[in-house]
């Protein structure tokens, strides 16, 4: 619209057209407005002030509606919903200055600000319609890959944006929405530019639509433009999981956007190998594809898969030092019982030739052997069978040397179970002990006995180093008993050979002989000595006597030296000892416990002991051999007299009679009995007879060497029923030494007053030494 000549209004719709009406007010300017749809009826008309300053509006023939306001300015006039009811006002400048408005229904009214006053404005200006802002408008709109997996979306906008939607797929599926948030916007004055960046997963083709664009009035962008661009960089490598399926198996895998052509991974642990591509099945996915591999190793232990390579066709590498770890554990067999047992006797001692057994039991799936050492015995290591359920045995021959004493000993075995994964477990039997070493055997000294004597054939001393099963007597009339101990009577003058066979637990054995020379009781003499020799040892008798029943008609003969067992008695606070008096030394007479059944009493005084009979320890005086033909069960005190010069004036508290019995010498409790300027007398019990020394010991020595007597104290005081005239009483110091005490006490008394304290001591260690003298 426009004014032509004369003011007339006119139009421009691709022609020229006049309307025809020109009487519009120009005091101020020109006073008409833009034209607008005032009231709704699709009809554009013109707004108007006429010349008698009132608004109007024209149509396009010239019609003019008039509103009898009279007071608007002749300047430009302006269409606008000013109350907000949806139909344009005419809006001017009033004749006070004053911007006003009149309605359709022809009511008028100034216009206020938020605060209630009017607008003030210039005439001649008058009032314009503003027009509403157009959309915004979209251009530049591109979608590119600058790096890697970047994909970037950017665009330009005439005008500012609130609102921004972007749809982002990849090869035709949805993977992202982009929205205002995603964007960044920069501006240059003259509009505005965003960017966004989305990080693809994995290669494709990307397409990035704009969904819509709006403007803080809502207004959004007509076109909707989309681009796309294709992504290909390295693989994307996802769910990489390292796992222990069974047994000693590791899997490894893993899934990659794209189809891979080189792979490769580091296991490491107890063993360390590579995987590679040729190891791994490939299975296509909708998120690519998925990739595992399986492998074996030889030993439990912790494993860590790393992923060194995932490259693609392109060359692209997509391994990023992805790591997993699994623990190896495989089961291991249990040897919950292993035992070994001697098959011949099933005592626990074997020898050459014997035959073992040794089982087990094996708990645990996949046992593949059960295995023995049994070296110890000659046989290597042994595989046990598989006797049924969880059982395995093998019986074997012992093997050894039987010359060879370095392999005697107790020994366990071990035995080892093995399964398919190479894990052992092992387990010791019970002990067993391998015997090669013969008994020693003892039978006893050689001895001379009256005719129809009873003898006590005594294999106790003999020993073995584990122990004895057996004693066989080989006896002269054909006859083979067995027993440690057994008694015979010989009835006829002779010289008789008794062989002992003594055999171990092991089967070894070995066999001595024993000299028992019998002789004519008319030939012997009462009290007898004289020297012999037996197993090749010098013996001098002591002393042979004969102990008889007290009722035996034939103890007071003259031609044997007879002794009544109880003919003589002692009394001691253990009761009555009957007492054999010897008339020789050192042995003085040895007292009984109890009544001695009848039989001969044998003291020999030897000039060096038997060589299977070891050294005694300390320095030996005496060595003796006593023996009793009937030797039972005997519990005797031996008293006996050593001179000082024999002892070099050693503590007589040191003498001790030492008893060789089981293989080893035995330190009988000695005591001293009586004690003078020439000699000692002692008194030891003992509970049998055999070889004796008489020996000078020191605690320390005889504890080295020889085992203690249980025996109880032997009591001091007389052997015998000895009378206030024998040797053997009680010293008379010792019985006045209490009242001799007792008198240094009253005497000290009296001299701690008088303070001679000094002289009373003086005095009674006098007292002492000449009571002692």
């Amino acid at each position: 619209m426009f004014a032509g000549g004369s003011s007339t209004i006119k139009y421009y719709d691709g022609d020229v057209h006049s309307t025809g009406y020109s009487s519009i007010g120009s005091n101020n300017g020109y006073g008409a407005g833009a034209p607008a749809d005032f009231d709704g009826d699709g009809v554009a008309r013109v707004p108007i002030v006429d010349g008698s300053n009132n608004p109007a509006l024209v149509d396009a023939d010239g019609t003019k509606t008039a509103y009898k306001s009279g007071s608007a300015a002749k300047a430009p006039i302006a269409g606008v919903d000013v109350t907000g009811d949806g139909a344009l006002d005419l809006v001017y400048v009033n004749k006070d200055g004053n911007v006003a408005y009149t309605t359709l229904d022809d009511s008028t009214d100034t216009v206020a600000d938020a605060d209630g006053n009017t607008i003030a404005a210039t005439k001649k200006v008058g009032v314009v319609g503003a027009s509403e802002a157009p959309p915004p408008k979209v251009s530049n709109y591109a979608v590119t890959n600058p790096e890697q997996r970047n994909v970037s979306i950017s665009f330009d906008s005439t005008r500012e944006l609130a609102e921004i939607q972007v749809t982002v797929t990849r090869d035709g599926e949805t993977v992202a929405t982009l929205t205002e948030a995603d964007f960044a916007a920069s501006s240059d004055g003259s509009g505005y530019t965003y960017e966004a960046t989305y990080v693809a997963e994995r290669d494709g083709t990307y397409a990035a639509t704009l969904d819509y664009a709006a403007d803080s009035t809502g207004k959004t962008a007509e076109s909707t433009p989309s681009d796309s661009v294709a992504v290909d960089w390295r693989p994307a490598i996802d769910d990489y999981t390292v796992s222990n399926p069974e047994a000693r198996q590791i899997a490894v895998a893993f899934t990659s956007s794209e189809q891979l052509t080189d792979i490769s991974v580091d296991v490491a642990g107890p063993e360390t190998l590579t995987l590679t591509e040729a190891d791994f099945t490939e299975t296509a996915t909708t998120d690519g594809y998925r990739y595992r591999a399986t492998t074996s190793v030889d030993a439990d232990g912790s494993y860590d898969a790393t992923l060194t390579s995932a490259v693609d066709d392109a060359g692209y590498d997509g391994a990023d030092g992805e790591t997993g770890s699994v623990a190896i554990e495989t089961p291991a067999p249990t040897v919950v019982d292993a035992a070994v047992v001697d098959t011949r006797d099933r005592d626990g001692v074997v020898g050459p030739g014997d035959r073992i057994r040794v089982a087990a039991t094996v708990e645990g799936e996949n046992v593949t052997a059960v295995e023995a050492d049994l070296s110890a015995v000659g046989a290597g290591t042994v595989t046990l069978e598989h006797t049924g359920g969880d059982n395995y045995a093998a019986t074997v021959a012992v093997d050894v040397d039987a010359e060879d004493a370095s392999v005697s000993g107790a020994y366990v075995f071990t035995v080892t179970a093995r399964n398919t994964y190479d894990n052992a477990d092992s387990a010791g039997t019970d002990s067993l002990v391998v015997d090669t070493a013969d008994p020693v055997v003892e039978t006893g000294p050689n001895i001379t006995v009256d005719e129809g004597t009873k003898v006590v054939l005594d294999a106790s001393g003999s020993r073995d180093n584990v122990g004895i099963s057996r004693y066989v007597w080989e006896l002269p009339d054909g006859d083979q008993v067995e027993g440690e101990s057994v008694v015979r009577t010989f009835d006829e003058p002779g010289t008789y050979t008794v062989r002992l066979t003594v055999v171990d637990l092991a089967g070894n054995c070995d066999s001595a002989t024993r000299t028992i020379v019998v002789g004519d009781t008319a030939d012997e003499s009462t009290g007898s000595t004289g020297s012999t020799t037996t197993d090749n040892v010098t013996v001098e008798v002591l002393e042979t006597v004969r102990i008889v029943d007290g009722a035996d008609d034939d103890a007071s003969t003259a031609d044997a030296t007879n002794v009544t067992a109880n003919s003589t008695t002692n009394s001691t606070d253990d009761g009555v000892e009957h007492v054999v008096e010897l008339d020789a030394v050192p042995i003085d007479a040895i007292a009984f416990a109890a009544e001695p059944a009848a039989g001969t009493l044998r003291a020999e005084l030897l000039t060096s002991l038997p060589a299977n009979v070891s050294e005694p320890p300390g320095r030996v005086v005496h060595p003796l051999a006593i023996t009793l033909s009937n030797d039972s069960d005997v519990s005797a005190r031996l008293v006996f007299t050593v001179d000082r010069s024999e002892i070099d004036d050693a503590d007589p508290a040191d003498v001790t009679m030492l008893r060789y019995t089981n293989g080893s010498w035995q330190r009988l409790e000695t005591t001293v009995v009586e004690r003078n300027a020439s000699s000692v007398t002692l008194a030891a019990r003992t509970d049998g007879f055999s070889y004796f020394a008489v020996a000078v010991t020191s605690a320390g020595t005889a504890d080295s060497t020889a085992t203690d007597s249980t025996a109880t104290d032997v009591p001091t005081g007389t052997v015998a029923g000895d009378t206030a005239e024998t040797s053997r009483r009680t010293p008379l110091w010792l019985l006045l030494l209490p009242l001799l005490l007792v008198g240094i006490c009253l005497v000290g008394y009296w001299g701690y007053r008088e303070g001679h304290l000094d002289e009373v001591v003086e005095r009674a260690r006098d007292a002492v030494d000449q009571i002692q003298a």
